[in-house]
């Protein structure tokens, strides 16, 4: 996914699959647990309401439902982690090779004396590790996800077993 919309027909088409797979799968889920829309839609209300840790979890989950609906907001987190997704490759050639792959330089310095770094590969550097911790905090957030969709789980079960008692 680019941010470019120059193939906006095959992204049309991506959005159609992405939403029909969310629609089946919560659909799946839900027939799975035994429980209701209405439910879900309780437990999750009830969810959201504990901290604000809970609601960026909750956020984050909802946002990916939402983006079945919404195909700016499905283009947005594609892009995004195809983002994510590259800056980690970059993140681990780095740390295999102790330096940022040539491709990505700049300029290759030729000489052997130290010269000072110009604005422009203080800018590319800063960029670098700025692109790296933001890569490090969407993995502690997906993390922090995963770890509200077993709460809600959990939760979900509970309830559902209280309702048929």
């Amino acid at each position: 996914f680019e941010s470019s919309d120059e193939n906006i027909l095959v992204l049309t088409e991506i959005h159609k699959e992405y939403s029909s797979l969310v629609e089946e799968l919560l659909t799946s889920y839900l027939k799975d647990v035994g429980i209701t829309e209405e439910q879900f839609v309780m437990a999750c209300e009830a969810g959201s309401t504990c901290n604000d840790q809970t609601k960026v979890a909750d956020r984050s989950i909802f946002e990916q439902v939402w983006a079945g609906e919404d195909f700016e907001l499905f283009k947005s987190i594609m892009i995004k982690k195809n983002l994510d997704l590259e800056l980690q490759a970059l993140h681990m050639i780095q740390q295999r090779n102790g330096v940022v792959p040539k491709v990505f330089e700049s300029e290759v310095v030729q000489s052997n004396t130290k010269t000072p770094k110009s604005g422009h590969q203080n800018d590319e550097e800063k960029l670098l590790k700025e692109v790296i911790k933001l890569s490090e905090e969407e993995y502690r957030k997906e993390k922090d996800r995963k770890k509200e969709i077993e709460r809600m789980e959990k939760t979900l079960a509970l309830s559902s077993k209280e309702e048929s008692e």
